[in-house]
């Protein structure tokens, strides 16, 4: 007998220590999680959890309270927060996702995005905010944001095949025969290049299709261990996008320009080479798997510093290395495609040579482009 668009309260008791993808946050409590009227509540019911519909959860308060794609489905999202902040406690956590219009693909596709829909066959979104406006509603509600995110990043190859028209969206996904679509290769390999980056532009500043929103009530105090929580994930999500793209960790403390060394004027270079400009061009698919490429005339150098190189990998990979008496004392490789820069640290002061080699270690003869090496003495 209850109306679409009211809640259930679905209590999990003492057992329960983490909040789904929010992680370890809250210890052991009472969480709330409120789901909309409808198969969710009636299927816990059957599986023997607590749910409660509206005047029948009394006055318990909780350390958590969760709304995971909930308040969109909602006729009066401000009361059903306003609910929410009564029965948290004061150092507890609110956390909710919602469908975010400032997604690029929801301002973009508008009535054929899923998101606007609900779902691919049902207008089942009653309600949608971009992140300035959901912040305006919590605080209405007694709540202050302590962290907004985007989920779920947006499906570029979907997003393309929009834009070329190969693919109508949801109107597609409604009829029966389901097209699938077809990209061109250029476009399948824009979609695979941007990926990561549009993954992590998209968490960063609350852009992706969803937005995941961490609270607290006004009057109350942030949870024990939330920002701790926020900034180890903050750290795992740069090094995925470092990894991704092959990029190494940026260095702490200021960044100093040192003395270039000349690429142009080695001491001998294989015939795989060619000096364009101040480049060095690579394309080393006829010689042997890490044979040298490259080598600098005898340089002096002192302890504590490094030499860097900077270029782009377009396909197999290329290693550097200091020679001194014709023996390694320092190495770095490079086999992923795309802009990269190797760091060599120097151990050792006095002479010695810089050797750029194939990388040919399972990803493919060198095909590269250096744009520029120098050495950064010790401070």
């Amino acid at each position: 007998g209850m109306l679409p668009g009211t809640l259930a309260y679905v209590y999990a008791g003492t057992q329960i220590a983490r909040i789904d993808s929010v992680g370890d946050i809250v210890s052991p409590g009472l969480i709330a999680a409120f789901a909309v009227i409808g198969v969710l509540p009636l299927a816990l019911r059957k599986l023997g959890r607590k749910v409660h519909y509206p005047g029948e959860a009394g006055e318990t308060v909780f350390d958590a309270v969760t709304m995971w794609e909930t308040l969109e489905h909602i006729a009066d999202p401000l009361s059903a927060l306003q609910d929410a902040c009564r029965r948290l406690k004061s150092d507890g956590l609110l956390a909710l996702s919602v469908p975010n219009l400032n997604a690029p693909d929801i301002r973009s596709m508008r009535g054929d995005s899923l998101q606007i829909h609900g779902g691919p066959a049902w207008p089942g979104h009653i309600n949608l905010w971009t992140p300035a406006t959901l912040a305006l509603l919590l605080r209405r509600a007694g709540f202050e944001p302590l962290h907004m995110a985007g989920q779920f990043s947006t499906n570029l190859e979907e997003l393309l095949a929009y834009h070329l028209g190969h693919w109508s969206g949801a109107r597609d996904y409604l009829r029966a025969d389901s097209p699938e679509f077809d990209l061109p290769q250029a476009a399948k390999q824009l979609a695979n290049a941007l990926g990561p980056a549009a993954v992590a532009w998209q968490d960063r500043f609350a852009f992706a299709p969803i937005v995941l929103v961490l609270a607290r009530r006004a009057d109350g105090s942030s949870p024990k261990g939330l920002q701790a929580f926020l900034e180890a994930n903050a750290d795992v999500n740069r090094r995925t996008l470092f990894a991704a793209y092959g990029l190494q960790e940026p260095t702490l403390g200021v960044r100093r320009r040192g003395r270039s060394l000349d690429l142009t004027a080695p001491d001998w270079r294989s015939e795989c080479t060619a000096i364009d400009g101040a480049r060095l061009r690579i394309e080393a698919g006829n010689v042997d798997p890490f044979a040298y490429l490259w080598r600098s005339p005898s340089l002096d150098l002192t302890a504590g510093g490094e030499i860097r190189i900077r270029g782009v990998i377009l396909s197999g990979g290329i290693s550097a290395g200091i020679l001194r008496d014709n023996a390694w004392t320092e190495q770095a490789s490079v086999s992923k495609a795309g802009p990269f820069e190797l760091v060599l640290h120097v151990g050792k002061s006095g002479p010695a040579a810089l050797v750029i080699s194939n990388n040919d270690a399972g990803c493919g003869a060198a095909d590269a482009d250096i744009d520029c090496a120098e050495f950064i003495a010790a401070t």
